[in-house]
């Protein structure tokens, strides 16, 4: 593990609702749940951490979800249209941040907004990777991460 998602993980669990982690047979079962393996830092975050919550009681609450809630976007959106391998990580007031994990598609391992609006037609990229994506969360001292990141960004997955 970095140093840099180690320091974040600890700053998480002395600010946030942090879970206990995930065992390595929970994690290989959501793996073969979805098809796809997660990229090294994502198990390394949800053997630390199998879900937090962060902002509880804020403007801007939103939670990495446990292993066991890991589902492709368009699942939880209930619709039939968007890529499978993009699955929720964070739900954020009934919106979420995916990342994908088709290794052969364009966001692979990539933070991406997926609103109830826009999806599947427009997927922005909101951050590169796991340390990144709890650097927005943590520094937002609860303001809107989510959308600023991914117009920042302005790269668009959707096919």
């Amino acid at each position: 593990m970095t140093a840099t998602l180690k320091s974040l993980i600890l700053r998480a669990r002395a600010e946030h609702d942090c879970s206990p982690g995930a065992s390595p047979d929970e994690i290989a079962s959501a793996e073969s749940r979805l098809g796809h393996h997660f990229p090294e830092e994502l198990r390394e975050l949800l053997s630390e951490c199998n879900g937090i919550r962060f902002w509880t009681t804020g403007n801007f609450p939103c939670r990495l979800l446990p292993v066991g809630e890991i589902r492709p976007v368009h699942l939880l959106l209930e619709t039939e249209e968007g890529p499978p391998g993009t699955v929720a990580l964070v739900e954020s007031q009934g919106d979420f941040v995916a990342m994908g994990l088709d290794r052969e598609g364009p966001g692979y391992a990539q933070l991406i907004d997926c609103s109830h609006e826009t999806f599947p037609h427009e997927l922005l990229r909101v951050c590169g990777s796991i340390p990144d994506f709890l650097a927005l969360v943590l520094d937002s001292q609860d303001d809107e991460w989510i959308w600023p990141a991914a117009r920042v960004s302005g790269v668009d997955f959707a096919e």
